[in-house]
């Protein structure tokens, strides 16, 4: 089976191949921090579709990307489906199915409770596409800032914000904001905010400060 990356499309995929009668079995290989998730949504899947077999295989990430590379070059075909990451989507690029291909060219194995539209935009196109080549669907994302709206939205906590910081408790815009927000909602310096910390940055000491670095100096 060629190399299709991981997402909801997969589903579909599998689905209809079990439907034809095949005993489809498939391979994933995984970076570790989402192998675990990965691994129960194959479970729940093989629950449902005892006739497919799904084996998960965590890989560090210094192993994963010289494996998945090593894979195409050789074309030796020891996996199924791969977790990537968009830095190497490039390299890897070649090798990977065209999925928006696939699914012109074979609708009926298309799930038909996928949506594209249910991804943001931005990260559909960034962790899924490599130029007009659709190679893969958001899993995980790197560089991305989540809020609490219920706490934004708080009149209390707006007035607390507004009183000490002279301006709106709103979406930070830079870093200064960031900055700001993160230090209110943390309770070391804001004893009255609600939550223990204001902001949890990936920093640990591999390639993932990249993501950081990106962040913090390039936008």
């Amino acid at each position: 089976m060629k190399k299709i990356i991981v997402g909801i499309f997969l589903v579909g995929v599998v689905l209809g191949l079990a439907q034809l009668g095949y005993a489809v079995q498939l391979t994933v290989w995984s970076s570790p921090d989402n192998a675990d998730a990965i691994h129960e949504l194959a479970q729940n899947f093989m629950n449902q579709y005892p006739e497919v077999s799904i084996e998960v295989t965590p890989l560090s990430w210094e192993a994963l990307y010289p494996r998945i590379l090593q894979d195409l070059t050789a074309g030796v075909g020891s996996f199924d489906v791969t977790t990537w990451d968009l830095m190497t989507a490039g390299a890897i690029a070649p090798g990977m199915l065209d999925l928006e291909v696939f699914a012109q060219e074979h609708p009926d194995l298309v799930d038909p409770h996928f949506d594209d539209a249910d991804f943001i935009p931005t990260a559909r196109y960034v962790y899924g596409y490599w130029g007009e080549k659709r190679i893969g669907y958001p899993f995980y994302g790197a560089a991305m800032f989540f809020y609490r709206k219920d706490l934004f939205a708080d009149p209390n906590l707006q007035a607390q914000f507004k009183a000490k910081y002279g301006r709106d408790l709103a979406v930070p815009k830079n870093w200064q904001e960031a900055k700001e927000v993160a230090a209110f909602f943390t309770k070391k310096f804001n004893p009255a905010s609600p939550t223990e910390y204001g902001i949890a940055l990936m920093l640990p000491r591999t390639h993932t400060l990249f993501y950081m670095f990106l962040n913090f100096f390039c936008f």
